[in-house]
């Protein structure tokens, strides 16, 4: 399954870039009653401030326009650990063993 990343990078307003992102697709989630498999996760790199949005495979199947529109790219799955819960299905961490390990 394809995962798909929109990077943003400080140069542009990170929080309106992510919050237009989030607007866009959880509507999308909502409607369809926010199964688990549909998400949207985000990861932050404290290295150069940018942050790395991830749209779920499942997600990504029914938004292939908004997708293009964000210039997102496939990617693989993000690494467990540093992953934060956008929009999405309270499970949707769990569900995609993305929660923080110790």
């Amino acid at each position: 399954m394809v995962w798909y990343q929109i990077h943003l990078t400080p140069q542009e307003n990170i929080t309106e870039k992510q919050f237009q992102v989030q607007s866009a697709f959880t509507p999308v989630i909502m409607v369809s009653a926010a199964p688990k498999e549909f998400a949207l996760f985000s990861t932050f790199n404290a290295e150069d401030g940018s942050v790395d949005v991830f749209v779920s495979p499942q997600l990504a199947t029914v938004t292939t326009s908004m997708l293009a529109s964000f210039g997102a790219i496939s990617c693989a799955k993000p690494e467990p650990g540093n992953v934060s819960l956008l929009v999405g299905h309270q499970d949707a961490l769990e569900f995609f063993d993305l929660w923080r390990r110790r």
